[in-house]
């Protein structure tokens, strides 16, 4: 349901709306790895960091898919 509302959504959108909305999505994915690679340094119980860390990651694995996409809508 949320794909296909974000599918219609970019298909309204101009080509340099869609190059914006995807560096902005690679953006996020970026700054998300360098938070869960900062989360090394952390001093917490390591059960914590683990799942913070594997939280990040999967984020930063959405959002540079989410990028993808968008691209790909492009024509």
């Amino acid at each position: 349901m949320l794909i296909n509302y974000l599918d219609n959504r970019i298909k309204s959108l101009n080509r340099e709306q869609i190059d914006a909305y995807s560096r902005y999505a690679h953006a996020l994915s970026v700054s998300s790895a360098i938070g869960a690679v900062s989360l090394f340094f952390a001093e917490e119980e390591l059960l914590g960091v683990i799942f913070k860390i594997t939280v990040l990651l999967l984020v930063t694995a959405v959002l540079f898919k989410f990028g993808i996409h968008i691209l790909r809508g492009k024509k």
